[in-house]
Formats: structure tokens, C-alpha cells, sequence
């Protein structure tokens, strides 16, 4: 059997409707401003990576620069995108080859690799030295390499 609702009753249950459907409003209202500014905030980040990116993006090579031949010996410079391949020949012949990361920067490289040793661990190593740029020609120390064409 239904109880019949006092007038009191009645209110209360308005009120508690009218509560929640207010709360209901604000919560899609706090989920709209919400939405808003989780995308500023994705878009801050997004420029503030892209800015850093750009910012650490020193000077980058592309192609094959070569030392001088004395006797079949010279170092070849495979520069591509960050990362730098070099060869060591003497003789002609390939002795050594070193994969590298390079940064250049105020008038300087930093090579970054890394080499596993005989217990198997590895290490990483960097090494800086001056460079130079004019057109076709590089200088990385006191060595003048000329790019392949």
C-alpha cells in the first residue's frame, strides 16, 4: 500500500531532485571546462617539447667526408641525421668502424658511443674537439675532411 505524501515530504523530494539535477549541470559544465583545459594544457606541453627539440638541434651533417690519403690511410665521416658512422682505413683496407651520436655546438663536435668490453659490460664514451665548416670541407681537430661527392 502507498504511503501518502505529506506536503513536507513533497518538498524534500523536490529539493533533493532539484539538487541533483543542479549537480548533474555542474558536474557536465566542470567536465566541459575540464576537457578545455587538459587540451591547453596538451597544447603547452606539445610547444614546450617542439621548442626544446628545436632548441637542442645543433648544426647536422649529411653525406661522406674523407681526410686526406697518405699511403691508402685516411677516416671517413658517414654523417646521417644525429648519428655518425666512422671508418678507419689504413692500407686501403677497413681497420676499425665506429657507430656515434654527434652534437655540434659553439664551435665544437661531442661524439657519444658506446662500446661493449671483453666481460661484456659496456660503457659509453664521449669526445669533443673544434670544428669548423667552409662549403665541402670540414675540420674536426686538426684534421680537414672533404665531403664525397
Amino acid at each position: 500500500m502507498l504511503k501518502k505524501q505529506t506536503p513536507e515530504l513533497l518538498t524534500q523530494t523536490r529539493l533533493g531532485n532539484i539538487i541533483r539535477a543542479l549537480e548533474s549541470k555542474n558536474t557536465l559544465e566542470e567536465k566541459k571546462l575540464m576537457k578545455r583545459f587538459v587540451k591547453v594544457v596538451a597544447l603547452v606541453m606539445a610547444v614546450a617539447i617542439i621548442a626544446t627539440i628545436l632548441a637542442s638541434c645543433g648544426k647536422l651533417l649529411v653525406g661522406t667526408y674523407k681526410s686526406d690519403s697518405v699511403l691508402g690511410s685516411y677516416v671517413a665521416y658517414n654523417f646521417k641525421g644525429t648519428k655518425v658512422v666512422i671508418d678507419t682505413y689504413a692500407g686501403g683496407k677497413l681497420l676499425t668502424s665506429v657507430e656515434a651520436k654527434y652534437k655540434i655546438g659553439d664551435g665544437k663536435i661531442t661524439f657519444t658511443y658506446t662500446e661493449k668490453d671483453s666481460d661484456g659490460s659496456t660503457k659509453t664514451y664521449d669526445t669533443t674537439d673544434s670544428f669548423e665548416q667552409n662549403g665541402d670541407t670540414i675540420k674536426i681537430g686538426i684534421v680537414t675532411l672533404t665531403k664525397s661527392k
